[in-house]
C-alpha cells in the first residue's frame, strides 16, 4: 500500500502515453521522464518499478503466448496496454 500511488501513476503513464514509440524511446520515456520525476518529486513507488509487473502477471503472459501473441517484450507490452485500455490504443507493432 505505501507505493500505490506511484505505480498506478507508473501504469496509467504508460498505458496512456508509450505505445507508439518503439522499444528504445519506451525504455527512455519510463526511465529518463517517469522515474526520473518519481525521485525527484518524491513520489513513493516500488523500487525497480516495471509497468509489466504492474499491468500482467505470468500467468496471463502465458495465456497470450498460447494464442500466439510473440514473447518478445514490445508484445507483452502491446498485450497489457490494449487490455488495460478502454479505447482504441494507438500501438505501435514490429
Amino acid at each position: 500500500m505505501d507505493y500505490i500511488i506511484g505505480d498506478v501513476l507508473l501504469a496509467s503513464s504508460f498505458v496512456s502515453y508509450v505505445g507508439p514509440f518503439s522499444k528504445k524511446f519506451r525504455e527512455a520515456i519510463i526511465k529518463d521522464n517517469f522515474l526520473t520525476f518519481f525521485a525527484k518529486n518524491n513520489v513513493p513507488s516500488t523500487p525497480n518499478a516495471s509497468p509489466l509487473t504492474i499491468l500482467t502477471n505470468e500467468a496471463q503472459k502465458a495465456e497470450w503466448n498460447t494464442q500466439f501473441l510473440p514473447s518478445d517484450n514490445v508484445s507483452t507490452e502491446n498485450g497489457s496496454i490494449l487490455t488495460s485500455s478502454d479505447r482504441y490504443s494507438l500501438m505501435i507493432d514490429p
